[in-house]
This record gives structure tokens, sequence and C-alpha cells, in this order.
């Protein structure tokens, strides 16, 4: 029992002494702004504070040429993923800029030729599908398929 009652107290008075050393650290880093005198001892001000106008420089730089580039810029400015996100955003703005200026496209068609017109728009979504899957299942869109990744695999290699 005497060892585990040792051991505890070396550990925190270990711990007090690091706790210590480690606000005394830090306090010194950041304080004093200004010199201060105590007796014959002169205490400047703290690392940080001493040198904040180069620190200032040297982290301005740092994020200058590793974190934010012009090349970067551009290739971000670029990149697909962008170029898609906006060419969305853009697409929803405008189709609703066109639905609250005109209505969807069903209201432009006059009232007598409505019920026409959602047979017309039902009549032409089955007939492309059906065209849609006839052309997946020829022989002519198999052999398009064909050539399209030979020609991919002999210009970016096997």
């Amino acid at each position: 029992m005497d060892a585990f009652v040792q051991i505890l107290q070396q550990a925190l008075l270990g711990g007090a002494v690091g706790y210590g050393t480690n606000w005394l650290a830090i306090r010194l880093l950041f304080r004093p702004y200004e010199r201060v005198k105590v007796g014959p001892f002169s205490f400047g001000p703290g690392v940080f504070v001493r040198h904040q106008e180069k620190l200032a420089r040297e982290v301005a730089r740092i994020a200058a040429e590793s974190i934010l580039t012009v090349d970067t810029l551009k290739e971000k400015l670029a990149s697909a993923e962008l170029r898609e996100y906006f060419e969305d955003k853009l697409e929803g703005y405008l189709r609703a800029k066109a639905d609250e200026e005109w209505g969807p496209p069903a209201e432009l068609v006059p009232e007598e030729l409505r019920r026409e017109y959602r047979e017309l728009v039902l009549y032409a979504r089955g007939r492309l599908r059906e065209e849609v899957d006839r052309f997946i299942e020829s022989d002519e869109f198999a052999r398009a398929v064909e050539g399209a990744v030979t020609d991919v695999l002999e210009h970016h290699g096997r």
C-alpha cells in the first residue's frame, strides 16, 4: 500500500510541476508586452510579441506559396467538377425563372389542346424508349461501343 501511495504522490507532483512549467512557458511566449524590470533582472517582450511582424510576414509568405497559388486557382477554376456545378446551378436557375415567367410547358398549351398534348407526350416517351432500347440491342451500337473502347485503349495504352 505504501508503494501505491508513493507512486501516486510522485505522479501528482510530476503533473503539478509539468503543468506549472508549461503554464510559465506559454505565458513567456506571449507576455510581457513591454520590457519589465525586477531588481537586477530584465524581462523583455514575449517571443511572439517581439517577432510579431516577422512572424506575420512568414505566415503570409507560406500561405501564398503553399496554400493558394495562381496555378492552383487556375486549375480549380478550370476543373470539370466546378464547371458541372455551375452548369447545374445555372440550369436550375433558368428553369425556375422560365417556370416563374411562363409556367410549366403544359400550361403554354391552350386548354382545349391539353388532353391531346398529354397523350402526345406519353406517346413520344414510349416511342423514344422503344427506339433507344432497339438501338442499344442492335449490332450497330455494339460496333460503335467496340470502336470507342478500342480507340480509348489505343490512345491511352492498355
